[in-house]
């Protein structure tokens, strides 16, 4: 009944896109696949993988020539012992809890942040060497799941006060690589939903 395509990881580990009123069958974590069954969501950032419309609050972001899930891997580099990144707003959020989430792996660095700016403020730190959430500010709930190839979901749930909301990834001294960011209404992450310039 699903009147909008949507995307399922296939049997090659890559990011499909499945037509309107079609079923998804996923292969994360099975591989026989899986028939995959969520709610309807909207990613609320209108750039979730080219990561150069993002604003730099640190060093650099560049994207490379090789690719992750069939995606273009993002470089995000810092070189002072604190944690910066780049950031973007959203508008149009829901008030309420709401979920961001990033495939990032450990390059030169393994220490990695999700932060909420705006009306919120709220940090959760990673390690991706450990594969762990190593602290959160109170009020921010934080998971972290392998994909495979040192590549992890980190995630980050809070309590949205304000529809505009400024969205950061940060690492600290050093680099790590990432793609597919996404912020939806509540409480997990769903499947990536691609953005181009507007919210989806």
């Amino acid at each position: 009944t699903r009147a909008s395509s949507a995307t399922t990881l296939n049997r090659q580990g890559l990011i499909e896109t499945v037509g309107s009123g079609k079923p998804r069958i996923d292969f994360t974590d099975n591989t026989s696949g899986h028939l995959l069954l969520e709610p309807s969501r909207t990613n609320f950032l209108s750039y979730s993988e080219d990561f150069s419309n993002w604003a730099l609050n640190g060093d650099s972001i560049s994207e490379t020539s090789s690719k992750a899930f069939g995606k273009p891997i993002w470089t995000l580099t810092e070189s002072s012992s604190s944690f910066q990144g780049v950031f973007i707003s959203a508008t149009g959020v829901t008030i309420g809890t709401i979920t961001a989430s990033v495939l990032v792996r450990a390059s030169a660095s393994d220490l990695f942040r999700l932060r909420f700016g705006a009306t919120t403020n709220k940090n959760v730190d990673f390690n991706l060497s450990s594969g762990t959430v190593t602290s959160g500010s109170s009020g921010a709930n934080g998971t972290i799941n392998s994909y495979g190839d040192g590549w992890y979901l980190c995630t980050m749930s809070v309590t949205a006060t304000s529809s505009t909301q400024s969205f950061a990834i940060y690492t600290n001294s050093g680099s790590v690589d990432v793609i597919h960011a996404q912020l939806e209404a509540g409480s997990y992450a769903t499947s990536y939903i691609p953005t181009e310039g507007s919210s989806v």
